[in-house]
């Protein structure tokens, strides 16, 4: 279990101010909605591990049925490291529309280097738990898990990592598959042509020190073969009947995370002998 004593980075660090300056720069430029978000139907609040902290849990749901209803937890993004819980409002609400029957859960999670890796992991963990505890209100037999970016990341980790057929579907945006894989070498391998296009302005790459300096954070205090653990790095898992029966990969061909999660979606496609819904 990890410390529940946050850390700080120093504030001469070379990564400490460039964290500094980028969760500035998305505060300033991508504000998270003030209080519960405007689409949420409720909070639930679960109990961490520790027993001395909260989790928080925002509901989204169309439809009220009488008994247990099918899960779909979900997990924002922003690298790791910036607060992000309540961005994916709009989508969620898309989502939990109003002839569906899913309840929703977007869960809050911890942010590094404060909390580093696996203290995320660790959080959407006693979510699951506490699901598993009142089978009166969730449906669990049909379980899907969902994330952007980062949260795509922990999504999958999560899947791979929890007991055979404990999520049905996977459905993951943009997703961080690979760690090994230097961000700089990432942007490396892709089309010359959408990486001058990005650079030009038409979409955007993320910097180079951004990537570097969320990933570093995330697995501050770990040894640099930590990067080969699957929690870290789902696409190096080599036995895929540890991903969920159905997995939809959505990628931005200006993104460098895309050919990884290509690569996954490709490896699952070859293991299960059919075509893994994947998207660019």
């Amino acid at each position: 279990m990890t410390s529940q004593t946050p850390e700080t980075l120093s504030w001469w660090s070379l990564t400490g101010m460039r964290l500094r300056r980028h969760r500035k720069l998305v505060k300033r430029h991508y504000p998270l909605p003030v209080g519960t978000p405007p689409h949420s139907k409720g909070v639930i609040a679960v109990n961490a591990r520790e027993g001395q902290r909260q989790i928080v849990v925002y509901k989204y749901c169309g439809v009220e049925i009488a008994g247990a209803a099918p899960v779909i937890i979900h997990l924002s993004g922003r690298g790791f490291c910036v607060k992000s819980h309540g961005i994916d409002d709009d989508f969620l609400h898309c989502v939990a529309r109003d002839n569906s029957t899913f309840l929703v859960l977007d869960v809050e999670y911890r942010l590094a280097p404060e909390y580093p890796f696996p203290a995320a992991l660790e959080d959407v963990e006693d979510v699951l738990q506490f699901l598993k505890g009142h089978p009166d209100k969730y449906d669990l037999t049909h379980l899907a898990i969902c994330g952007f970016g980062a949260g795509g990341n922990l999504a999958l980790a999560m899947a791979i990592s929890s007991p055979p057929d404990t999520f049905e579907t996977a459905v993951v945006f943009y997703p961080i598959t690979d760690m090994w894989i230097s961000e700089k070498r990432k942007i490396q391998l892709m089309d010359p042509r959408i990486r001058d296009r990005m650079r030009r302005g038409t979409g955007g790459v993320m910097p180079l020190w951004v990537m570097d300096t969320t990933l570093k954070c995330y697995l501050r205090g770990h040894p640099r073969n930590i990067v080969m653990d699957v929690r870290v790095s789902p696409g190096r898992q080599q036995d895929m009947t540890r991903f969920p029966r159905r997995c939809f990969f959505i990628t931005c061909e200006g993104d460098p995370w895309a050919l990884e999660a290509r690569t996954l979606a490709t490896g699952l496609m070859g293991a299960r002998r059919g075509t893994p819904a994947f998207t660019t």
